[in-house]
């Protein structure tokens, strides 16, 4: 596989065999399978061509996730892990001004709700509840950090440090986070070019540890705002990672299944348009539209209705729903915009008797001749409806003898 410059990640997203396991190649879009991106958006891009993740880890910018909903909310009493590759391709520290120490690069387990509120700030330590996670912190003068961490429900935070541990770029560096509630330990084993590397300490919860409740798995760039001033750090890496895989409790309740698809439409431009979508499952379910694999903002309900459609809008529109046990991807819709057609240059002459019109046409348009011998009042007198572009020819064959006002009118039929 090649590797582009940049940060790739490979996460897991179509369930396998296995319940509860999800594993990503992102041999196609990871949006269709339910994957989504929370804050700077800019920070997270799939690569087609090279088929997997690239990620910017990026402190100076809000707390931002690349995620998925688990299906299931993991406590210490669960076993889940999780593991993907890295391939780093750089790394800066102190890149906030008077924030030069070091900062960390992250990814794993965190509960969705807590993690988007304004108040989760990761670089106290405390202030970022329900995460169990691998960090990396870069070398600024202790010795380059594995990190591995769990931040309880109320604060708690525990967590171990292995140095000096330098992710070195260029290499390839699978890493396996796995929590066993047996135990009540979080153990972390890395590879280097497929050779061992470490040894990582454990991380041990004891009595005094309460819990945490993590919904969601993501790869998340914090935001360096809110540290002590004197330890304060900041950092800007671009890597590649891939192969990733999750495994977790069986999720509980029935997967979402479509029961009546989106149907594709055809709407005159400035009309009105609605898709919507039937489907089943354990509640709630929630909904995202997309048009051409894009997200479309606050489309989150069983129906998407548009106004004043512009052919900008025009394309494949697909709906994905999921719930706790699983997701599901509609059928595409094809949303045809047809324009008001231009008026058509006409000329007009007598002949034999009967007042003929000519014009260029375009295709699929309705277009009647009509008649008025008193303004306002118009009649049809022919009318033709075209499957092409092309010239075309209405004619009057009981004109008035003595005269008569004639117009050309075209309509999308």
């Amino acid at each position: 596989m090649h590797w582009p410059t940049g940060i790739f990640i490979g996460l897991l997203t179509a369930i396998t065999a296995a319940a509860g396991t999800f594993t990503e190649s992102f041999d196609s879009d990871p949006a269709g399978r339910g994957w989504r991106t929370f804050g700077d958006t800019s920070l997270f891009g799939w690569n087609p061509t090279a088929q997997n993740l690239q990620v910017t880890w990026n402190s100076s910018r809000p707390n931002s996730y690349f995620y998925r909903p688990l299906g299931v909310t993991v406590t210490r009493t669960n076993d889940f892990s999780f593991t993907f590759d890295l391939r780093l391709n750089d790394l800066a520290l102190g890149v906030t001004p008077g924030k030069t120490e070091t900062f960390q690069i992250a990814a794993g387990f965190l509960n969705f709700a807590a993690a988007t509120n304004v108040n989760f700030i990761r670089g106290t330590g405390t202030d970022s509840p329900h995460i169990v996670e691998w960090d990396y912190f870069p070398d600024s003068g202790f010795g380059a950090t594995i990190s591995p961490s769990v931040v309880s429900s109320n604060g708690n935070f525990y967590t171990s440090f292995s140095f000096p541990l330098e992710l070195t770029p260029g290499d390839l560096f699978r890493v396996t986070l796995a929590y066993s509630a047996a135990t009540q330990t979080l153990r972390t084993t890395m590879t280097q070019n497929g050779q061992p590397f470490g040894p990582i300490n454990d991380v041990v919860l004891d009595g005094n540890f309460s819990d945490f409740r993590a919904d969601t798995v993501a790869i998340t760039s914090y935001s360096d705002a809110g540290q002590p001033a004197q330890f304060a750090g900041s950092v800007l890496a671009h890597a590649t990672v891939d192969n990733l895989v999750v495994v977790v409790p069986d999720p509980l309740g029935v997967p979402p299944t479509i029961l009546s698809q989106p149907v594709s439409q055809t709407v005159t431009a400035g009309g009105s348009v609605t898709f919507s979508v039937g489907a089943a499952g354990t509640a709630p379910l929630t909904y995202q539209w997309r048009r051409e694999n894009v997200d479309l903002f606050g489309a989150t309900a069983a129906t998407l209705t548009l106004t004043n459609v512009q052919p900008i809008q025009a394309g494949s529109y697909t709906v994905v729903i999921s719930n706790v046990a699983g997701f599901t991807n509609s059928a595409a819709a094809l949303l045809v915009v047809d324009t008001v057609p231009l008026p058509p240059t006409v000329t007009g002459r007598f002949v034999g008797g009967t007042w003929r019109v000519q014009f260029t046409a375009e295709a699929r348009v309705v277009y009647r001749l009509q008649r008025s011998v008193s303004f306002p009042i118009w009649a049809d007198v022919s009318s033709v409806t075209t499957t092409g572009a092309g010239s075309q020819e209405l004619a009057d064959l009981n004109p008035p003898a003595d005269r008569a006002f004639y117009r050309v009118e075209a309509q999308r039929p």
